[in-house]
């Protein structure tokens, strides 16, 4: 019996997972992980797009998502500076630095 499709796309080759892949699944995950943390902010769900944010941040310092969520968290400091919340902004500030 021949397996569908499906059973097809899912299969999982067997071996040893290569360094060159295991770098671009992290860099694929990474960029869907940037992707719904400006989903979040872009639907004004904050404290969401700081967590994710926050989370690429601190485990995975040196990727280019890094950097970018760091500008993110950034504005987002200054959107609560500018609404008054210097409490919210100095928080964001104090665990970038």
């Amino acid at each position: 019996m021949m397996p569908s499709n499906v059973e097809m796309s899912f299969r999982i080759e067997e071996g040893p997972v290569q360094q060159n892949s295991a770098d671009q699944y992290e860099q694929r995950v990474l960029a869907m992980m940037f992707r719904m943390a400006d989903y979040y902010r872009n639907s004004h769900n904050l404290r969401q797009a700081m967590e994710m944010y926050f989370k690429m941040v601190d485990e995975y310092p040196d990727a280019p998502e890094a950097r970018l969520a760091r500008e993110r968290l950034l504005e987002i400091a200054e959107h609560y500076e500018n609404r008054g919340d210097m409490r919210q902004a100095r928080a964001i500030c104090e665990k970038l630095l």
